[in-house]
């Protein structure tokens, strides 16, 4: 017991400046997220709704990210330690992709990192392995067009996660076991990253009032009910809107535009 309270392994109580120095770290990175926002971001910060959103993403994602690190699944220690490639913070980072934009997204992502490699007592292959995973996850779906781009992202993820996992573990001299379970986990967090995302976002469109790519492809789907009884009823209009959907489509992507917006408000 004195060897484990010597190592800070157990303690009876936490000491007060533990706590004064967290305080300072959490008011460090709020800090820099307002003067980001406020620098880069003017517009985004005028929406109250908007801040709201960015805060619920980052502290349920490190609430999950918690409840991960406090589940045991091995006596051993080596093992144990892996499950924190599982924590799914590209879940986080597409989300504020797709209802933000790619640089809050990026910003947001290196926010949670440092907050990783705090939540796992300072371990830099998770932190790592949640930036790079986020970054990953942002990259696919910046320009998502399609739902299936969803599913590839958890590929790419798990496949990024995979990649940096194996070369912290070669570089830490780890057992081949301990890297392979490592690298289960962070196949693993790419699914998951991409079920989350799914699976919250369309609560989060309704809630915030945001319509992201997702649903304009919704929207641009020939089975929405509008755009059939278009074609039941007026057929003449109804292909005269999707030639200039088309036309519009193309102007928008030879000027940078978001071709996918355009397109969807020519047909309604």
């Amino acid at each position: 017991i004195e060897a484990l309270q010597f190592l800070g392994l157990q303690r009876s109580t936490t000491p007060f400046l533990t706590f004064v120095g967290l305080f300072g770290f959490v008011s460090i990175v709020y800090l820099m997220i307002f003067l980001f926002l406020n620098g880069y971001k003017p517009d985004f910060l005028k929406q109250e709704s908007n801040i709201v959103l960015l805060g619920l993403l980052i502290n349920v994602a490190l609430i999950i990210a918690k409840i991960v690190t406090v589940i045991q699944i091995s006596d051993r220690p080596e093992y144990a330690a892996q499950l924190g490639y599982l924590i799914p913070m590209a879940g986080c980072s597409m989300l504020l992709a797709i209802l933000t934009d790619a640089p809050i997204a990026l910003f947001g992502t290196v926010i949670l990192s440092l907050f990783i490699g705090v939540m796992t007592n300072g371990q830099l292959s998770f932190a790592t392995v949640a930036l790079v995973g986020g970054l990953m996850g942002v990259y696919q779906v910046s320009k998502l067009s399609q739902r299936s781009h969803l599913v590839q992202a958890s590929i790419y993820i798990g496949l990024a996660n995979m990649a940096v996992i194996i070369v912290m573990g070669l570089m830490w001299n780890q057992p081949m076991t301990v890297i392979g379970l490592g690298v289960l986990m962070g196949l693993v967090n790419g699914v998951l990253a991409s079920v989350l995302t799914i699976g919250t976002l369309p609560f989060l469109e309704s809630a915030f009032g945001i319509t992201t790519s997702v649903k304009l492809l919704e929207l641009s789907n020939p089975n929405h009910p509008l755009l059939k009884k278009l074609m039941l009823e007026a057929p003449g209009t109804y292909n005269h809107s999707i030639l200039v959907g088309n036309l519009a489509e193309a102007a928008a992507d030879a000027i940078g535009a978001d071709s996918l917006l355009v397109r969807v408000a020519s047909y309604f």
